[in-house]
């Protein structure tokens, strides 16, 4: 899937994944950026965005909310075509 983001970013474009570290010198190759994105837990950060969704400061789309039983179905659902736009949501105790 990565892959197919290279050729359609304009030369001097930049592509952040999250997945996986973007292969070596394909970047260069499209005149891009590409930039691997890890993301580790903070409380304090995560209680800010809690408190800005709590305000309505923060809009979040929410595609779909599921239990954790489902998960394996789940994340393969993403990669459906016309799956509605938005964040998945896996409900892990109610």
């Amino acid at each position: 899937m990565l892959s197919r983001s290279f050729p359609v970013l304009r030369c001097g474009g930049r592509l952040v994944t999250l997945s996986a570290p973007p292969p070596a010198g394909i970047a260069d190759e499209y005149g891009i950026t590409a930039t691997f994105f890890v993301v580790g837990p903070d409380r304090d950060q995560l209680s800010e965005l809690a408190a800005l969704v709590d305000t309505g400061r923060l809009r979040v789309e929410i595609a779909g909310t599921f239990p954790l039983s489902k998960g394996r179905e789940v994340f393969e659902s993403g990669r459906r075509p016309g799956r509605r736009a938005g964040k998945t949501v896996i409900v892990v105790r109610d």
